[in-house]
């Protein structure tokens, strides 16, 4: 064999090598690409879904205003549990809950579970209950807060990196 073939057979490993690694980069860039695609749509399902929990929270809430106008109690409680497990489920379904988030959905609870013992307190007596539908309504108003939050998710990846 002549020498020219030996270095001609070592340029070409050398160019195969580099079109291998090359390849290789690529793959990888394309699935990470392909990564955040799903995770964005992953992400989208997860706030639609939440989006859909919320209007339906914000109807038990106005319903549990309306309730209360009535001296309802029974049904008050039933939908009082109905919105808290409406905020839970809300939660459970958003996995990837930064910090800020789920402080806010603690605190949404927390103020529910208040609203419940407010209404306890009420019950048979004959005092004006314009401040546990003011409560009501300023949770409702507020609810806007956890929408954008859950709009606003960042996602952390396995790599330590962030996305919507």
């Amino acid at each position: 064999m002549p020498p020219w073939a030996d270095w001609l057979s070592f340029a070409l490993t050398i160019i195969g090598f580099a079109i291998t690694i090359w390849q290789v980069s690529q793959a990888k860039r394309e699935a990470t690409v392909a990564r955040e695609a799903a995770e964005a749509a992953r992400n989208a399902v997860y706030r639609r879904i939440a989006s859909g929990g919320l209007q339906e929270l914000v109807r038990t809430l106005k319903e549990l205003r309306d309730l209360r106008d009535n001296d309802s109690w029974p049904e008050f409680d039933q939908r009082y549990s109905r919105a808290r497990e409406l905020l839970i489920e809300i939660s459970g379904r958003h996995p990837d809950l930064d910090d800020a988030t789920r402080m806010l959905f603690q605190r949404y609870l927390s103020t529910i579970r208040l609203l419940h013992e407010d209404a306890a307190v009420l019950v048979g007596e004959e005092r004006s209950a314009s401040g546990l539908n003011s409560s009501i309504a300023d949770l409702i108003d507020n609810l806007k807060e956890i929408e954008v939050s859950l709009e606003t998710q960042k996602v952390k990846h396995d790599d330590g990196t962030s996305s919507n």
